[in-house]
């Protein structure tokens, strides 16, 4: 780790020396199951794709992934409701929705960029996160669509 945030990995190809303080235990960012994570997050996102496939007024920006990617959240849009009003209902139930894109830069807004505008409006990002289980998966799916409906 660096102390301006980042971090490096000489892999022995370079000879490189960088005086810093390591402020964190090496071993135990490098100790988690890789591979677990990855698996689970896409199962997760499965279950979200499966429970909201056919759900009337949302679409899925990704309904399947390429099969090398580990996502970090399940974007969808928000079609005929206020984004902001299921995001904080959702939020204030104990869902952890993430919403990256909600506010565009001032150019972006005064210009003809409707796709980019419609999609700030109107997209949320689903939690995938590997310590999320099926079960509590469906609550939040099933939460959404009554919210939706």
């Amino acid at each position: 780790p660096l102390p301006d945030g980042g971090m490096l990995v000489d892999n022995g190809r370079y000879s490189l020396e960088i005086d810093h303080t390591d402020y964190m235990d090496s071993k135990a960012i490098f100790s988690y199951d890789i591979h677990g994570i990855f698996t689970k997050r896409r199962e997760n996102y499965q279950v979200l794709v499966d429970q909201l496939k056919d759900a009337d007024g949302i679409e899925l920006l990704y309904p399947e992934l390429d099969e090398n990617v580990s996502p970090q959240s399940c974007p969808i849009l928000i079609k005929n409701k206020n984004r902001d009003d299921i995001f904080k209902a959702m939020n204030d139930k104990g869902f952890g929705l993430v919403s990256l894109y909600y506010h565009m830069i001032e150019p972006l807004r005064q210009t003809a960029y409707e796709s980019a505008n419609y999609t700030s409006k109107h997209i949320t990002n689903l939690p995938v996160h590997q310590d999320c289980e099926a079960s509590e998966l469906i609550k939040l799916t099933d939460y959404l669509k009554e919210l939706i409906a």
